[in-house]
């Protein structure tokens, strides 16, 4: 079962896959041989492109012939090997709803906006999760820490 290269008018041919493929799975000095005695060339002395004896190309991906060192580590593993910024205590902040008086927090930096949301809703017997949180012209996401923010004392965050 032979497959055409797109774009080309030669063909692959499966058993020179299977070579390469025996290629990449035995050590480099086998590869070599394994190679050598299929008439199989690698143009730049790399197999990431091979080429038959009618020098038709194989490309082969990096990642097929090396194995990954490192992956790229996931949103946790990423957050959880950084190094967490020391606590900052922000004093007498105000929420200001819509026609109601301020009102005043002690809060930390390691406090996420939606921790801060539900304190604020408790206290004012609304319905959790219906009110969001603004500061300097923007929304704060619920699942950012308040450090994100860069808030200073007595500083002014509207409900709405």
């Amino acid at each position: 079962m032979e497959r055409r290269v797109l774009g080309n008018e030669n063909y692959w041919n499966p058993e020179v896959w299977m070579v390469i493929r025996q290629a990449v799975e035995s050590s480099p000095e086998d590869a070599a041989a394994i190679l050598k005695a299929a008439d199989v060339s690698t143009y730049t002395g790399s197999m990431v492109l091979c080429m038959d004896r009618d020098k038709v190309p194989y490309r082969v991906p990096v990642c097929v012939i090396n194995e990954p060192i490192r992956y790229r580590p996931t949103k946790e593993e990423e957050l959880a090997s950084q190094e967490r910024p020391p606590e900052i205590e922000f004093k007498a902040v105000k929420i200001r709803g819509i026609g109601e008086s301020d009102r005043e927090y002690d809060l930390s930096s390691y406090m996420t906006v939606q921790e801060l949301l539900d304190q604020y809703m408790e206290d004012m017997g609304l319905e959790e999760n219906k009110g969001l949180l603004i500061y300097d012209g923007r929304v704060m996401r619920n699942d950012f820490s308040l450090y994100a923010f860069r808030l200073d004392d007595e500083m002014v965050i509207q409900v709405m």
